[in-house]
């Protein structure tokens, strides 16, 4: 394994969607603040608001209410999908 591969790829495309997300709708989405490589070399890190976890799973209704929420309020910046930065999820996309 190779440490740090793909975790600056990773790290940085959730900061940015957080972010993204985070202006829309702030009451949904935990503020990200960071994200980095460690100081020793070994990975990468992402440094975000600390949100106590409420009743697992979530209501259905209120949650896919927040989602819609989210979709109505954002605007793509160039009128098509997709993101400025890779976004990925684990190993499944390199």
């Amino acid at each position: 394994m190779q440490y740090g591969y793909p975790g600056a790829e990773m790290c940085e495309g959730e900061f940015e969607s957080l972010k993204a997300m985070h202006a829309v709708v702030p009451s949904f989405i935990p503020e990200p603040y960071a994200w980095g490589e460690l100081s020793d070399k070994t990975g990468h890190f992402i440094l975000t608001e600390f949100r106590e976890v409420g009743n697992q799973p979530p209501d259905v209704q209120k949650f896919t209410r927040r989602v819609a929420e989210l979709h109505e309020k954002s605007v793509s910046p160039n009128g098509k999908f997709g993101f400025h930065v890779t976004t990925c999820h684990g190993w499944g996309a390199l």
